[in-house]
């Protein structure tokens, strides 16, 4: 939102507030100087529930205007909006954990190797990238076992299309999976090394306009930038549970812990992030890393998103598979 926009709307509240002030004042003064009404035990109880109703507005009102971040529908093609939602330091990481993603010689193999950490395991291969499931955290003893689900991808050159038709892959197939293998809580993780920060941005404005809410639960867009050290998530989480905010919420905590814990190993050893290839011998004490190629299938995707995945694995590329995005609803 543009600075003119968020006085217009910090005054618009402001008046409203001082407006209900005033006639709780008046209120209250007409009650207390009138004693018909003050004998009336409902009308002083009513008062009160008014005056708590004031309160929670003025709070709220304080920790949106001046604690919290303006929601905001950014506009990939809007040059503003874009440099609006680059300067927001949430979703910049600090310089530690920044050069420590920076020095992925594998990011998708290191993603892997952190997904595992968190109990994860690989359960398929989609268009929409590599499925990692685990059992999900039973809140009552019994009922139907559940999962929880990350899709991995990785491009070159994301674009806010491809974020959006990757959005919808996978809404599709937790939907067709829902049956046999309900996951409620999903996540899809995209990496990109890309050095355009602009054309990034762009493709990050999906993820961050994504609602987070389908029909089967919840899936979470990701978007880290390993080039400039930034992750970027939604921002409008308003429409889904505690449960799976604080489920989010853990999900990125993991992998900036993970990424502080891998600033501070030995550079020397050349461990920091990633795993090096099948062939390169383990540093001593390490066990060797199994690094699957993240091959993508081919069946019914965009032949865009084939040559990008055909590109990032053929042998000497420098670049990866990514995305961008656009929310569906």
């Amino acid at each position: 939102m543009s600075k003119r926009n968020w006085i217009r709307n910090f005054i618009h509240q402001a008046l409203i507030l001082l407006l209900f002030l005033v006639g709780l004042f008046y209120l209250r003064k007409t009650i207390v100087g009138t004693p018909e009404l003050a004998e009336i035990g409902w009308l002083t109880t009513l008062f009160w529930f008014t005056v708590a109703v004031y309160i929670v507005q003025l709070v709220l009102f304080i920790r949106s205007s001046f604690f919290g971040y303006v929601l905001e529908r950014f506009d990939p093609g809007n040059v503003e909006s874009l440099k609006r939602l680059a300067d927001m330091k949430k979703f910049h990481l600090s310089p530690e954990q920044s050069l420590a993603a920076g020095e992925a010689d594998n990011p998708v193999a290191a993603a892997i190797v952190w997904l595992e950490s968190l109990g994860y395991i690989e359960a398929g291969r989609r268009t929409m990238g590599l499925v990692f499931e685990r059992p999900a955290a039973r809140i009552l003893p019994w009922g139907k076992d559940k999962l929880d689900r990350v899709f991995l991808l990785y491009l070159p050159m994301p674009n806010v299309l491809i974020v959006d038709r990757l959005l919808r892959e996978c809404i599709a197939y937790i939907g067709q999976q829902w049956e046999t293998r309900p996951a409620p809580v999903n996540h899809l993780f995209l990496l990109t090394d890309m050095d355009n920060k602009d054309e990034v941005t762009s493709a990050a404005s999906g993820v961050v306009n994504f609602l987070l809410k389908i029909d089967e639960g919840s899936l979470c867009p990701w978007l880290f930038d390993l080039a400039f050290g930034r992750l970027f998530y939604p921002l409008d989480r308003s429409l889904i549970s505690g449960l799976h905010r604080r489920q989010q919420n853990k999900f990125r905590s993991s992998l900036l812990n993970w990424l502080a814990k891998a600033s501070n190993v030995d550079r020397s050893a050349e461990i920091a992030f990633a795993p090096g290839p099948l062939d390169k011998p383990a540093p001593t004490g390490q066990t060797p890393a199994i690094v699957r190629t993240p091959k993508i299938l081919t069946g019914q995707i965009d032949p865009a998103l084939i040559a990008d995945a055909e590109e990032s694995n053929s042998p000497g590329s420098d670049t990866k598979n990514s995305t961008g995005a656009n929310n569906p609803n």
